[in-house]
């Protein structure tokens, strides 16, 4: 039995089979597993959290060099928004320089090996749109259920 089998709100476990998938180069499951540690992420000892938001940032660049060199633009838009939104989070939560440091790194990599396909995914990055869907993201996580920004708008007027 597994860790996670055992105790799926184990943060920990969750970053360390996404760390165990990035180093075999399974990015997809990685990414799952990083999201689960990233809901996860404040039950994290802090160097954990800054180790998870810099795996899931050299993650989400690498599935999007990765859906670019497929020729699928919105699978990389895509995991643009998901980086945009993990940028946003790190520095509501004083974790930038995580970010900072594993995008660094793994823009080094890419400088080498496939410049143009870093210069477009920084683009991407940078790109009003990108920002708009990580914040769409952000706010819906904390939106109520059930709740309507028509009901919401209307019961702030009353």
């Amino acid at each position: 039995m597994s860790a996670l089998s055992a105790r799926p709100e184990y943060a920990e476990a969750w970053l360390d089979k996404g760390r165990a998938l990035v180093v075999r180069g399974r990015y997809r499951e990685a990414e799952e597993s990083l999201a689960g540690a990233f809901r996860l992420r404040y039950g994290l000892p802090s160097q954990s959290q800054r180790e998870l938001y810099k795996t899931y940032a050299q993650l989400l660049l690498r599935i999007g060099a990765g859906k670019l060199s497929e020729h699928d633009e919105e699978g990389a838009w895509t995991a643009m928004a998901v980086l945009r939104r993990i940028q946003i989070q790190a520095r509501i939560e004083g974790r930038a320089r995580a970010v900072k440091a594993g995008l660094a790194e793994a823009s080094e990599a890419f400088a080498v090996a496939d410049p143009d396909t870093l210069r477009v995914l920084l683009e991407m990055l940078e790109d009003p749109w990108v920002g708009w869907t990580a914040a769409s993201y952000i706010i819906g996580e904390q939106w109520p259920r059930g709740l309507s920004v028509v009901d919401a708008v209307r019961s702030a007027r009353e």
